[in-house]
């Protein structure tokens, strides 16, 4: 297939809630990681209550890696909100595939899956570009190393290049107050003066969750 050369557009873009310090652009490629449970819940639910507002999401989880209760507890219309489970990567790309495009995809749990390869990442990443899709894949780690992110990048995602975002989220509490610490180590390049640590107060977001 021929390289096609066309005019950029301006893509629409969310901000999953207030203080996030960069916005997720329509169409883009992300790959997340989390450090515990928490950040995991707050963050998926919240961009994914983002993204309805503009399109259809879709969730697919590998295994048992999260569970549509957390949305149901934000009280919102979920009537476009659709939730799946998959056990391989050619599962996945087959759902990917099918999908209405210009809808959004969330893989959770997305490095348990047996059949992870460079080659299938790649073409993963580039059927969902090619469908316009907004496609958002996560792992969370109880061993997250972050003495070197970069290497919990490829050992996760294999090739973090291709992604558009690449970010790290985990929570800290005291007293009963949470806060968001976000790491952003790649985005779009007008968004080059976020890249670094973010640390974000959550507790008014976080209450319904818990």
């Amino acid at each position: 297939m021929p390289l096609i050369f066309e005019k950029p557009e301006a893509p629409q873009s969310i901000l999953p809630f207030q203080g996030f310090p960069v916005e997720v652009k329509l169409g883009s490629s992300s790959a997340v990681l989390y450090g515990d449970v928490h950040s995991s819940t707050l963050v998926t639910s919240y961009l994914q209550l983002a993204l309805l507002e503009k399109l259809p999401v879709y969730h697919v989880s590998v295994g048992g890696s999260y569970s549509p209760g957390a949305m149901e507890k934000l009280g919102k219309n979920l009537s476009e909100f659709y939730f799946g489970r998959a056990y391989s990567l050619s599962e996945i790309a087959d759902a990917v595939s099918s999908i209405e495009e210009g809808s959004a995809v969330f893989i959770s749990g997305f490095s348990l899956l047996p059949d992870l390869s460079p080659k299938g990442i790649l073409e993963l990443v580039d059927l969902a570009d090619g469908r316009g899709l907004t496609l958002v894949l996560s792992h969370f780690s109880l061993s997250l190393n972050e003495l070197d992110l970069p290497g919990e990048f490829r050992s996760h995602f294999y090739v973090p290049e291709i992604f558009d975002y690449l970010l790290v989220a985990r929570t800290s509490s005291y007293r009963g107050h949470y806060r968001l610490n976000l790491s952003i180590l790649k985005a779009p390049s007008e968004y080059l003066g976020r890249i670094g640590d973010h640390s974000i107060q959550v507790d008014g977001l976080i209450k319904p969750l818990l």
